[in-house]
């Protein structure tokens, strides 16, 4: 699920990005050189261009604005643009609009069309519509133009900004009822992935357990990615243009917790294993290497819990674990620090281990309210 917004100097990022590993990186105005997609491509990255972000916007009052169902501006664009990029990024038609639903339709069918008419454009990612919310009866009619109008929609897109226990219920809910209707009602329109090129809400931005529990429910949802946003700091400085990746580090480059989140959310998805809670929001992620057993726990309630039984069976199972007799547990804690930095994790506990029919059984006590835990289990 994980995905970013813009920079200033995507090579400066390059020690995160290899430790965070990016699949999505949505850009538009930061964008300045194909040097920036290469890296990106270089680094499995897949590049969305905001085209109206090139193209400029109606209430951006420093510029002539230039109606794109009047002017050739949008034709010139795209034919440059796709003879630069090709099919090397996904093309975002036009980024949360303001025009009247029926000048939208027609926008981004001249958008569409303008790309699958250059050599090869057939074979583009076209996504849409990128709505600030998802409306069922919005994004209905939208679906029915494209049907309607031979548009191929090859990634439906909007941005989400629930969150918090019921919402994340009512957002599995919605994409499970659109998937239906993509596959059914709407399969000519072509959609293959929804990606949600902004997620995270401002009020939530730096929080470590709620961007987990965030990324884990769009998985759980089967989407295919999800683009942290970004937003206006305490100091009234955007996180959009710092070169922050969406504010999880501070300007000066340094992690918050809300890195370490987007850390070991990359470190589970090796040999991710099942991993279940009995509470909502007690949420767990399980994954192992050939030396270390990794456990998630983020408590993203709003209290203290006094103990959290943890159970992890079918350990020696795996044939690179099975040479170790003993073993050392430690367990790490990640406060949510906001806007302050947190350098490393805080190392709660260091213990030797025995397992016990092939399970650990642990007992976290003391779990603090919006608390990341993690703990890992390495062979000795």
């Amino acid at each position: 699920m994980s995905g970013f917004l813009h920079y200033q100097d995507i090579k400066t990022l390059d020690s995160d990005i290899k430790k965070l590993k990016p699949k999505y990186w949505r850009i538009g105005w930061s964008f300045n050189s194909m040097e920036e997609i290469d890296y990106m491509r270089k680094n499995n990255i897949t590049p969305i261009m905001v085209v109206s972000d090139k193209y400029g916007y109606p209430y951006e009052t420093h510029k002539k604005w230039e109606d794109p169902l009047k002017t050739d501006k949008l034709v010139v664009l795209l034919k440059n643009m796709y003879q630069q990029m090709g099919n090397s990024v996904i093309y975002d038609i036009w980024n949360e609009s303001s025009f009247e639903e029926k000048e939208f339709f027609s926008i981004f069918k001249k958008a569409h069309d303008i790309i699958r008419s250059q050599p090869g454009g057939d074979k583009a990612l076209i996504s849409g519509p990128s709505y600030d919310k998802y409306d069922p009866k919005q994004i209905d009619r939208f679906l029915q133009f494209c049907l309607d109008n031979n548009v191929r929609l090859d990634v439906m897109s909007w941005h989400e900004w629930r969150y918090g226990d019921k919402e994340f219920q009512d957002i599995k809910k919605d994409i499970a009822e659109l998937k239906v209707i993509l596959s059914n009602r709407y399969a000519k329109v072509g959609v293959k992935k929804i990606i949600l090129n902004e997620v995270v809400f401002a009020d939530i931005q730096f929080n470590p357990t709620e961007i987990l529990q965030t990324l884990k429910s769009l998985e759980e949802s089967g989407i295919d990615g999800a683009c942290k946003a970004c937003w206006e700091e305490s100091n009234g400085v955007s996180n959009c243009n710092n070169n922050s990746m969406d504010g999880i580090l501070d300007q000066k480059g340094k992690p918050r917790s809300a890195w370490w989140a987007y850390k070991l959310y990359n470190l589970s998805l090796q040999n991710r294993v099942r991993a279940h809670s009995d509470e909502s929001n007690l949420i767990p992620f399980v994954s192992y290497d050939d030396k270390n057993i990794h456990l998630i726990v983020a408590n993203n309630s709003k209290y203290n819990i006094n103990q959290v039984r943890i159970s992890a069976k079918n350990l020696l199972k795996n044939k690179d674990l099975k040479k170790y007799k003993n073993f050392n547990l430690k367990v790490y804690q990640i406060p949510n620090t906001g806007e302050n930095v947190l350098l490393e994790p805080k190392l709660l506990s260091s213990k030797q281990m025995k397992l016990t029919n092939n399970q650990l059984i642990y007992n976290l006590t003391d779990t603090g309210s919006k608390t990341l835990y993690y703990l890992v289990l390495s062979g000795k």
